[in-house]
């Protein structure tokens, strides 16, 4: 199953605001009501599967199934034949799990910590739903929506509380102190970010092989200037293997012989320090390459490129920018997404008996056909979930 990485807007999912009254029953499992029964002959009140001992119902996974698959129609179509349901069904599948997984987590954990919904919340609640309901042109179209994404009303309002469960819970571990960042927790930031983006240190010493013209286009060298521009750089990289690769030589060569942009006033290397921080696909992959086969303090063989030939000595990742930045963004949200991810990792999930009778193909199949005859004008638009 593909691991879903939790953003800081995971829970920030507007249903609201999406396309979308009330299918029939308000909530009765009588099964002529029941789109759950009709679509996989599970009552919606049924558990399909248990996160931590807790029941995921058959309506609340449902809903998270009907909007996986409108995200894969939406955005990357549906399969043709029964081998791509195979595999694109899987997928969704374990999608819909995770949101639901992830809903499920935090309203028990607003239980455990006693996180409860003021009545400001309750009062937005009221206010968003109907301001949804009169956006949509009425109940009725309302209405469609829920019988799209197979659920009743009650049961949408259910799963729509816990964004706001999510937010009395974020409150209530801020008030207790348990979001509060360590140095632990930015030192993790920092390692996390570098590891991310490919981060490493590198100088080089380039000796070009084109100029740069007046109009900032650039011309080659002949084959002699070229030739003799490898010669320079063979002769360097022998002069610093006689000085073990000193790179206190390594500077002096590269001050004086680099031409890898300098101070037309004074001279100077605009980088004499060398590159620092250097993301994954920030140079040439020739350069790149060269350097990343380097332990630091090593010093590579000549690398050539479209810029010229360079000797490339490796240096430590200077992460005092990193650091600097994660005061402000290692923050109450940032430790609220991990703590969430660390929930959503050790939960223990048990798929009940009925999960597994659950078929993508034939669920979307029939509920497709369900809502053509109940409302043959309406094409709800998928809920964003997750990340």
């Amino acid at each position: 199953m593909k691991k879903r990485k939790i953003a800081a807007l995971v829970l920030a999912l507007a249903l609201l605001t999406a396309c979308g009254g009330e299918q029939g029953g308000k909530g009765d499992p009588a099964q002529k009501d029941d789109l759950s029964y009709q679509t996989t002959g599970l009552t919606r009140d049924q558990a399909v599967v248990l996160v931590n001992g807790d029941p995921i119902t058959a309506e609340e996974y449902l809903f998270w199934l009907s909007n996986s698959v409108m995200m894969q129609e939406y955005y990357m179509g549906l399969p043709q034949d029964e081998e791509g349901w195979a595999e694109v069904g899987a997928g969704i599948k374990a999608d819909a799990l995770e949101a639901a997984k992830l809903y499920r987590i935090i309203e028990s954990k607003a239980a455990e910590y006693g996180a409860e919904l003021t009545e400001e919340m309750e009062t937005t609640m009221a206010a968003e739903l109907t301001q949804a309901i009169e956006s949509q042109g009425g109940e009725e179209n309302f209405s469609a929506y829920l019988d799209a994404m197979c659920v009743s009303r009650k049961g949408f309002e259910e799963i729509n509380k816990v964004y706001y469960y999510n937010q009395a819970l974020m409150a209530k571990l801020t008030e207790l102190g348990e979001l509060t960042p360590t140095q632990a927790d930015l030192d993790a930031f920092v390692e996390e970010f570098l590891e991310a983006g490919g981060y490493y240190g590198a100088k080089h010493i380039l000796i070009a092989t084109r100029r740069q013209l007046e109009d900032g286009s650039y011309e080659e060298y002949s084959d002699e200037e070229k030739q003799k521009a490898y010669e320079l750089a063979l002769n360097l990289r022998e002069r610093l293997l006689e000085e073990n690769d000193s790179e206190e030589v390594f500077d002096e060569l590269m001050n004086e012989f680099s031409e890898d942009g300098r101070n037309p006033e004074t001279g100077a290397l605009y980088a004499p320090q060398g590159y620092t921080l250097v993301a994954s696909g920030q140079m040439v992959p020739e350069f790149e390459e060269g350097a990343l086969a380097l332990k630091e303090g090593q010093v590579g063989d000549i690398v050539p490129t479209d810029y010229g030939y360079h000797i490339i000595m490796r240096i430590p990742v200077d992460d005092a920018p990193v650091r600097e930045s994660a005061a402000e963004q290692v923050n109450e949200s940032y430790m609220m997404n991990k703590l969430t991810q660390k929930w959503l990792d050790e939960a223990e999930v048990t798929a009940e008996p009925a999960y597994e009778t659950i078929d993508v193909k034939d669920f979307y199949e029939k509920l497709t056909a369900l809502n053509e005859a109940l409302h043959p004008a309406q094409t709800p638009e998928p809920t964003e979930s997750g990340s």
